[in-house]
């Protein structure tokens, strides 16, 4: 049984036109395989980066909890920290 080369751009028809065509079918459907591999690569990378965004976030979000516990209720330190504080929240 015989086996359909697809990577390569030899001609594939039959006819004077099929010649032709069979390249321009095998140049489609490289042009349309790396389409989608790099449609899979941009959305590996948005994903990966979405989990990081919220991982740093989280570090952040505790970090500023941690901060405030540590707050002193009133003075200079509570003006400095709180508003420390609330930019990282």
């Amino acid at each position: 049984m015989a086996t359909q080369d697809t990577h390569s751009l030899a001609p594939t028809g039959t006819g004077p036109e099929g010649t032709n065509e069979g390249i321009k079918d095998k140049v489609s459907g490289m042009a349309s395989q790396a389409k989608n591999t790099a449609a899979e690569w941009g959305r590996t990378a948005a994903s990966t980066m979405d989990k990081n965004l919220q991982s740093a976030a989280g570090a952040l979000e505790n970090t500023a909890t941690k901060l405030r516990e540590h707050v002193p209720p009133s003075g200079t330190m509570n003006k400095y920290g709180t508003a420390t504080v609330d930019k990282l929240e």
